[in-house]
């Protein structure tokens, strides 16, 4: 049947019907598939991978179109056929224990890895509490050598008021001079403090800033060997 521009006017109903005699007009066939997979399937095979059940159910299909295992027609090429799958399966083998001792081994570097990094971030820890006790330090020294200046400011005023006029006070001068000289004391020993702790907080400074190369070295290294070990896993 055509239409008034001649084409036809039906053009997808063979399509159609083909496509509804292919549908099962019961669910026998699929049940059967399933009780087969079930029988497949059992607890001691419940790994099977997907590959390896669609496999058993091709040749259990093929035996069943020949009707029993010993109908099977022994040709050239299904021996040939079963010595290329033999081969092919220890390839598989080999090719899977290369692949899980690769993953091992990264596996391994990753932990490793790991383990040195949390090493170093440990001792940048360590290194990071040290400098800021340093910097208490650094704080306190900074308070006595401050004391101590307001000390012999103090002192030096009183010493010079009295060693002032006629009336000299000796005593005074005496007991003026020995504050000036504890406080003179003090203010060298916060000094050599304060030189001791700006060296070793140099000290500390450069082994942050050498632990902060190296992480950011290791860092590029991991990112240009990474697509080699990826390389390396496609072959």
């Amino acid at each position: 049947m055509v239409d008034t521009a001649g084409e036809k006017k039906y053009e997808h109903l063979g399509s159609i019907a083909k496509a509804a005699l292919t549908l099962s007009h019961g669910n026998a066939a699929p049940e059967r598939g399933f009780s087969v997979n079930n029988a497949l399937v059992t607890q001691e095979k419940g790994s099977l991978a997907e590959r390896s059940i669609v496999a058993l159910r091709v040749v259990k299909e093929a035996i069943r179109l020949f009707g029993s295992s010993t109908n099977v027609p022994m040709t050239r090429e299904l021996l040939q056929s079963v010595k290329r799958a033999h081969a092919e399966y220890a390839l598989f083998l080999e090719n899977e224990c290369k692949r899980q001792l690769l993953e091992e081994e990264e596996r391994k570097k990753k932990e490793q890895a790991e383990e040195t990094q949390r090493v170093k971030e440990k001792a940048k820890s360590a290194l990071l509490e040290q400098l800021k006790e340093q910097e208490r330090l650094e704080e306190s020294q900074l308070q006595e050598q401050n004391t101590a200046r307001e000390l012999i400011s103090e002192v030096s005023g009183k010493l010079t008021e009295a060693l002032q006029g006629t009336g000299k006070d000796i005593q005074s001068a005496k007991v003026a001079q020995v504050m000036l000289s504890a406080g003179n004391d003090k203010l060298n020993a916060a000094a050599k403090q304060l030189a001791n702790i700006k060296q070793q907080k140099e000290k500390i400074q450069e082994k942050l800033r050498k632990h902060d190369i190296t992480k950011k070295t290791n860092s590029e290294v991991s990112d240009t060997s990474a697509p080699a070990t990826k390389r390396r896993k496609l072959h």
